[in-house]
């Protein structure tokens, strides 16, 4: 990621952060980039109003919709965080028959959720215009 890509995106994620009601949250650009498999990823802190994104080498080739809809993606995994705290917390209780099922449902339906929510959601955020 260059100077300009990186900085560009920043001001981007800050205009996101506004728009999805994060303004709270201090969201920081990762100075790595994300899993090979993924095009971006998101961590949030547990404790703290505080967040980091990665996002894949590849991110800046991709379409300025695709930049978009992930940029909308990960951000509301911020939203969804505590329900996923919530469900890691079950492990004990559900033990190593049930945990195993009811975890990937879980990973599986926040997922579907986050990803229906980004393609209603995203639209609203300003098309992308970073440098290549």
């Amino acid at each position: 990621m260059t100077r300009a890509q990186r900085s560009s995106l920043e001001r981007y994620l800050s205009e996101a952060q506004q728009i999805l009601n994060l303004g709270q949250w201090k969201i920081e650009l990762g100075d790595s980039p994300c899993e090979e498999d993924a095009l971006a990823e998101i961590e949030v802190s547990e404790n703290l109003w505080q967040a980091k994104i990665r996002v894949a080498h590849g991110f800046f080739k991709e379409k300025p919709e695709e930049q978009r809809d992930t940029i909308a993606h990960e951000l509301i995994h911020v939203h969804t965080a505590g329900i996923e705290r919530a469900r890691d917390r079950m492990e004990k209780t559900l033990g190593e028959l049930a945990w195993p099922v009811f975890q990937s449902s879980m990973e599986n339906e926040v997922e579907r959720a986050v990803d229906a929510l980004a393609k209603i959601v995203a639209p609203t955020l300003p098309m992308p215009d970073f440098p290549a």
